[in-house]
């Protein structure tokens, strides 16, 4: 008896086993999406089919031009990724895909993480594809725009192996925002001399009269670049984390810097700002690790906080114009205050935990808020500020600078 139910017991786990694994195998679709070999699908509207998702394994994938009569206009999002998207599930078989004619738009992420996807035929007839359409797909090498595309995103190409995009005379949209934060591989932006809204040059994307700089890629096989004359505005994040630049050579016709244009180009050495600058946005520089000499020529620039936040200085003269300017500049030693400054920006020189010692002029009068003699340190899970050790402060009896030391109790040294 006792046999008879342990037998009964493993065949009721077993068959749970299995139905478990079916229900895991057979993902549960909404009951209007149908099914065409690995492919399913929706008709829409119009009477047109569009993909919602290829549940099949193959290397190689055609994407059928026409489904019950009905013909193939669209890929939907996250189509042939395995899972949803974040969960980090990657397909990892697709090495091949051909797109027909017949589609009209490819949605967002539909290619996204097809990890050794080597080859896209894409159809003549795209005029839109979405968000981050190949984003993850590493072993993407190239890939042709076809020629009715009208909007591009750089996101479609995220975190690819694509060396050099060519965008054509339809284009009249490119969106490049935070494209080289996610992009190592690209060395060469080229666009159709037809195009009425774009231009290139030394790889560059610039808009059409080349007055406003918007890309430059990561991976730009140039040690030092001369901008065109003609280039007004650099944009927002246009040169970030570039590999390879060790000098630029700014236009003296350049007005404004926008926000973080240069950050993170590890191999920048040397910059001057032009004289007809107005505006120069924050981060501008941050993070340019051997950024080391710098020239301000503009008497009228507006420079806002953090221009060069963790840049590598050893010693720089400080001037009226770079306000909360050089936060986090971890190799600065000296600093030589000139004597046009009234006065120091809170933290303008906050986490410089090399800078010891400093000189304050009879001309200052007013220090901000831990503007020096302060660092930040990482402390488990968070972090705090401290005061840095030995830090002294040197300036005439009863100036701003005897007045600081005493609030935050550092050394003060009278000075004639």
């Amino acid at each position: 008896m006792k046999k008879i139910i342990s037998l009964i017991l493993a065949l009721s786990i077993l068959l749970s086993v299995c139905f478990i694994a079916q229900v895991n195998a057979e993902e549960i679709y909404p009951k209007n999406w149908k099914t065409f070999g690995d492919f399913k699908y929706i008709i829409k509207k119009n009477g047109k089919v569009k993909i919602k998702k290829y549940v099949g394994n193959a290397k190689t994938v055609k994407i059928p031009s026409e489904i019950e009569g009905k013909e193939v206009y669209s890929i939907g999002d996250e189509s042939f990724m395995k899972g949803e998207l974040l969960e980090g599930k990657k397909n990892t078989t697709l090495e091949k895909v051909v797109i027909p004619d017949t589609i009209y738009k490819i949605q967002d992420h539909a290619f996204c993480d097809c990890v050794n996807l080597k080859t896209v035929i894409l159809g003549k007839n795209i005029e839109i594809m979405r968000v981050c359409v190949f984003s993850g797909c590493k072993k993407l090498k190239e890939l042709k725009i076809p020629p009715k595309v009208h909007e591009f995103d750089f996101s479609i190409i995220y975190r690819t192996g694509i060396k050099s995009i060519h965008l054509g005379k339809n284009i009249a949209l490119a969106h490049s925002y935070c494209f080289n934060e996610y992009n190592t591989n690209l060395e060469k932006i080229t666009v159709s001399k037809k195009n009425k809204y774009y231009s290139s040059k030394d790889g560059i994307l610039y808009n059409k009269k080349k007055t406003k700089l918007r890309l430059c890629p990561v991976g730009l096989k140039k040690k030092s670049l001369k901008l065109p004359s003609s280039v007004k505005i650099i944009n927002d994040e246009a040169f970030w984390a570039n590999k390879n630049l060790k000098k630029i050579i700014l236009p003296n016709k350049l007005d404004t810097i926008r926000p973080a244009a240069f950050s993170h180009c590890k191999n920048l050495r040397e910059i001057t700002i032009p004289k007809n600058i107005s505006i120069t946005y924050f981060n501008a520089f941050s993070d340019c690790k051997k950024l080391t000499n710098f020239k301000i020529l503009s008497k009228k620039a507006k420079i806002e906080e953090r221009i060069f936040e963790g840049c590598g200085f050893k010693k720089i003269n400080v001037t009226h114009k770079i306000v909360e300017g050089f936060q986090a500049c971890e190799k600065l030693r000296k600093i030589t205050i000139l004597p046009d400054v009234k006065s120091i920006a809170k933290r303008q020189f906050f986490d410089c935990p090399k800078l010891k010692t400093v000189t304050i002029p009879k001309t200052v009068k007013k220090i901000g808020h831990q503007a020096f003699g302060f660092k930040y340190e990482e402390i488990g899970c968070g972090g705090d500020v401290l005061k840095v050790k030995g830090f002294t402060i040197k300036g005439k009896k009863n100036s701003a600078a005897q007045k600081y030391a005493k609030k935050y109790g550092f050394k003060f040294v009278k000075i004639k």
